[in-house]
């Protein structure tokens, strides 16, 4: 929805801002979202937390083991085992998958549309204009196919959370869907994940060359930089191939 032109010319840069957010370096996306100003949308921020807080939770402590049982479990492997793990592995055949249209984490509650996005002029990732819109780069692979899918969001606005706010709730384990345009939902599970800044992004190992389809999720994240109107990190969640739905 528009504003009315009686809008400051401040809030109107604030505006132009956010809808250039997430630019980076290469195919790095970049700058992020501009922070609330508002008391109202300050209260909204602290409220859509509670999700992020109630799923973040402490790794357990691994227990000690003491060397004598490990010497006391260990097998030899038979020949047959030791061919079998050193064998090259066979590549997936490559498939053309229909281009993805919707994300689905119901671990966090996102069901948002997914457009298409490519490269601005610079060569920085283009993001969706819309906030509640996912957006996939369209010259890496599609998912299903081998190699990374990059899908991209705003993590919030001057109107409240963007689709990827919750981003950081998610667990190693969760489940990602993405639906196709012929039906089809290819499922991810959540692998990794970790915050980069954007003046030193993973890039090779975020569109690295992959054997297995793969996923990556990316938005902002870090502290605000009032002087750029950008967060300074990204975020960036690894997850692995789980199959393919083919719809009947």
């Amino acid at each position: 929805m528009g504003r009315s032109p009686s809008l400051t010319t401040r809030q109107s840069r604030r505006r132009i801002a956010a809808a250039l957010a997430l630019v980076g370096v290469g195919l790095v996306l970049g700058a992020g979202m501009l922070a609330f100003t508002s008391r109202a949308a300050e209260g909204r921020l602290r409220l859509q937390t509670s999700l992020q807080r109630e799923r973040a939770v402490s790794a357990p402590a691994q227990p000690a083991v003491h060397p004598g049982a490990l010497h006391a479990t260990y097998k030899r492997p038979s020949q047959k085992e030791l061919r079998a793990k050193h064998a090259p592995r066979r590549k997936p055949v490559p498939v053309q998958m229909p281009d993805p249209v919707r994300i689905l984490i119901p671990a966090i509650g996102i069901s948002a549309p997914i457009i298409p996005v490519g490269l601005n002029p610079d060569r920085t990732l283009r993001v969706p204009v819309s906030f509640s819109e996912a957006g996939w780069f369209t010259r890496g692979p599609e998912p299903g196919e081998p190699g990374p899918a990059v899908i991209v969001g705003h993590v919030d606005s001057v109107d409240g959370p963007g689709v990827f706010f919750h981003l950081r709730a998610l667990k190693d384990g969760d489940v990602i869907k993405v639906a196709l345009k012929n039906g089809w939902t290819v499922r991810y599970l959540v692998s990794s994940h970790v915050a980069a800044p954007k003046n030193d992004f993973p890039t090779k190992v975020v569109y690295g060359r992959t054997d297995q389809p793969t996923l990556r999720l990316i938005t902002c994240d870090g502290q605000f930089d009032t002087s750029t109107g950008h967060y300074v990190d990204n975020y960036i969640v690894f997850a692995r191939f789980d199959g393919v739905h083919r719809a009947n």
